[in-house]
């Protein structure tokens, strides 16, 4: 049996439940009571807004949430549309990152972005499975997406856009002998890495290209592990290169695959093209030496796969604004929790006062931290919100940016659980910081690129 992959971001709106619909890139940011969007504060990254009060919000994406047009910018779109291209029967609607969705998974799925592309195929007997359907997706997070469905008895797969490619949800409805899927990948890289890290890295000579995301694995237990955690952490890869063609195998977690109880089991990989994005770096006590800058979710506290995890962050804030520090009303670092603990847990933001790079990060050299920032009991919620005024003030009065350079530390209870947030890679939720300002800021650049080695 062989399978494909994906990615998205949050919500525009929600129903009682705290249900998302992910429909947009800013989807996370409720834009009801604004006023007026001020468009010479866009960039890739950044959106402004009026408030009914005079007061404005500014928010600063960890990846790019608008595209350039002739016109200026626009924010990406993930809704499923009809294919102007005759190849493919879907489309995503306003990104300049196009994803394609053919007719039968017999057929192949592609990103596309200027020169730099990724094509790829289900190399199993795709026999049974439905022609496409264009649908709203529930997806293993809860959250409603636009999304398309191949259906078959046994198990379905759904395919929806996200901002730098294709998220796959794999469900098997019943009970299956085999734990390993596979696909073929094509494009316009020429070698690859797979340190088995959490995404296998495309690449052409030295450029980033795009990436395969290692999926989360969900069965349908309340509480799957002891530490209350009903999505799994163990999957592998393994990838058979030649010229540029790949075999791509995810093998995923045998005591879900085995345990009729647990069914259906979900899995979410991902493909997408690389972005620039706002430097992190995730560092594990169980991969020493292994680099996770690229991985697109950072698990805060202690799990049995990876041991104790910490997530480097460094924003930037003054790569866009020239600010009065005064003029900050407030200051808020937001971020999602996918998985989903029993009881409550505290995360921590603690100052970092040297500077690091995200590409060389690991265990062994990773930096101590400082004065502690802020700390939040994070619940059963989806999305948590960190205060950081006062940091963000430091930020703006800092004109080394060194403050912001050396950026902040996540860090979990020193217990044996665990919480699995995602990072600036993840483009399905979006990290983001939200700076609220009595006043605009006295000079704002529109930068188009965040080099993620920095």
């Amino acid at each position: 049996m062989y399978v494909v992959i994906t990615s998205l971001l949050m919500a525009c709106s929600s129903d009682k439940s705290g249900t998302y619909v992910l429909i947009n890139a800013i989807s996370q940011i409720d834009t009801s009571n604004k006023v007026q969007q001020l468009h010479e504060y866009d960039s890739p990254y950044t959106i402004c807004y009026q408030n009914p009060d005079g007061t404005y919000s500014f928010y600063v994406f960890s990846s790019p949430i608008q595209y350039k047009t002739s016109n200026g910018y626009e924010i990406i779109d993930n809704t499923v549309v009809e294919s102007s291209d005759k190849n493919y029967t879907f489309e995503n609607k306003a990104n300049n990152i196009k994803t394609y969705f053919p007719v039968s998974l017999s057929d192949s799925f592609k990103i596309a972005h200027n020169d730099d592309f990724l094509e790829f195929k289900v190399q199993d007997d795709v026999t049974g499975f439905s022609e496409a359907k264009k649908l709203m997706y529930t997806n293993m997070y809860g959250d409603i997406v636009s999304a398309v469905i191949y259906e078959r008895s046994d198990m379905d797969m759904v395919f929806y856009p996200t901002k730098a490619g294709i998220k796959s949800e794999i469900v098997l409805k019943e009970k299956t002998e085999v734990n390993q899927y596979i696909f073929s990948v094509t494009g316009n890289s020429n070698n690859y890495q797979n340190n088995q890290n959490g995404y296998i890295l495309f690449k052409d000579g030295k450029r980033n290209v795009g990436l395969i995301y290692a999926p989360l694995i969900k069965g349908t237990k309340e509480k799957y592990d002891e530490d209350g955690n009903n999505f799994s952490l163990h999957s592998t890869f393994d990838v058979v290169h030649e010229n540029n063609n790949y075999t791509v195998s995810v093998k995923i977690d045998d005591n879900l695959i085995n345990n009729e109880s647990t069914y259906p089991v979900k899995f979410d990989p991902s493909i997408e093209l690389y972005l620039s994005k706002q430097p992190d770096s995730g560092v594990y006590s169980k991969q020493e030496k292994t680099n996770s800058y690229l991985k697109s979710i950072s698990i805060i506290g202690n799990s049995d796969s990876l041991g104790m995890g910490i997530q480097y962050i460094r924003f930037r804030f003054n790569y866009f604004l020239s600010c009065d520090p005064n003029s900050v009303i407030s200051s808020f670092y937001h971020i999602r929790s996918l998985s989903n603990f029993s009881s409550c847990e505290k995360i921590y933001i603690y100052k970092l006062n040297k500077d690091w790079s995200s590409t060389g990060l690991n265990w062994n050299n990773k930096i101590d931290y400082g004065e502690k920032i802020t700390d939040q009991i994070i619940d059963k919620s989806k999305n948590i919100k960190f205060e950081i005024t006062e940091f963000t003030k430091k930020c703006f009065s800092d004109k080394t940016w060194m403050t912001e350079s050396n950026g902040v530390l996540l860090k979990g209870s020193d217990n044996n659980t665990y919480r699995v947030f995602t990072s600036s890679d993840n483009s399905l939720y979006s990290p983001y910081v939200e700076i609220n300002l009595k006043s605009l800021p006295s000079s704002f650049t529109c930068r188009e690129d965040i080099n993620p080695s920095n």
